[in-house]
């Protein structure tokens, strides 16, 4: 017998966060492993040339050292490392090459060429689409929180200096680390967003802005990130790297504490 219980319209329908975020939360993930995995896809030629002539073997061990000196290269590797330079075409297909150039053109104000621009983007675009579709930002803000999340395993897989994902791509630590640096900065944009509104929520209804547990460690988390993004940036790297160095050692760790008792959505991106 059909089912003849009345339903509630859309519209007067509460808005579940819970259900529907992470909705978009594994969405936002699909889509940037998706897209890693058509780039890799492409570089796989490169790949299995790397493979053959050791150079992920290389990547993922790292260089090795006897007491007095590096180790030398096999000559075996060396002239088949040669050999297929020399097979490479002379010449590449005129329109690849014209893409090539176009995508490296550099904009020297952001230290960034026009392939990186797009990508950076793209990924933009990603996850403002991906916290406001579909989303009541302003009577219940989760969804950013919950982006800002999903963004913890790109980030920190490109942070790694012999990471899969560069290894696969054929792609080095340094062609890779202005990702890095910019998924931070959405994400960090992300959680302002979330924790801002929430704020503006309490102060709205009269609430006071730390009532449980969950907001202390939410303050924790995004104080953090703060620091995080704060001492990355450029002249802060360049003039006193160690102390960069040593604040991500710690903070990072003590970031990941904090989200784990701020919410238990944290648990699969950690």
């Amino acid at each position: 017998m059909a089912d003849l219980s009345p339903s509630v319209p859309p519209e007067f329908q509460f808005y579940n966060s819970h259900k529907i975020d992470p909705i978009y939360q594994r969405r936002f993930t699909i889509t940037w492993l998706s897209v890693s995995l058509f780039f890799i896809l492409l570089a796989l030629p490169s790949f299995v040339r790397s493979l053959r002539i050791g150079r992920v073997r290389d990547a993922l061990v790292g260089l090795s050292k006897s007491i007095n000196a590096y180790e030398p290269v096999d000559a075996g590797r060396e002239a088949s490392t040669s050999h297929s330079k020399e097979n490479k075409p002379r010449k590449a297909n005129n329109l690849i090459s014209l893409l090539k150039a176009s995508a490296t053109w550099t904009i020297s104000f952001l230290k960034l060429d026009i392939g990186q621009i797009i990508l950076i983007l793209g990924y933009f675009v990603l996850v403002i689409a991906c916290f406001t579709l579909r989303a009541e930002l302003i009577e219940n803000p989760n969804r950013p929180g919950f982006i800002a999340v999903a963004q913890l395993p790109p980030i920190f897989l490109l942070a790694m200096k012999n990471s899969p994902l560069a290894i696969l791509l054929g792609s080095g630590y340094e062609k890779l680390n202005f990702l890095h640096r910019w998924c931070s900065r959405v994400a960090i944009l992300a959680a302002a967003v979330h924790g801002f509104l929430w704020m503006r929520n309490h102060i709205a209804y009269g609430l006071p802005i730390i009532r449980k547990r969950k907001d202390v460690t939410g303050i924790i988390a995004f104080t953090l990130l703060c620091i995080l993004g704060l001492t990355s940036v450029r002249p802060v790297r360049a003039r006193v790297f160690q102390v960069f160095r040593v604040i991500h050692l710690l903070s990072v760790p003590a970031f990941a504490v904090a989200m784990r008792y701020h919410t238990r959505h944290t648990i699969p991106y950690l």
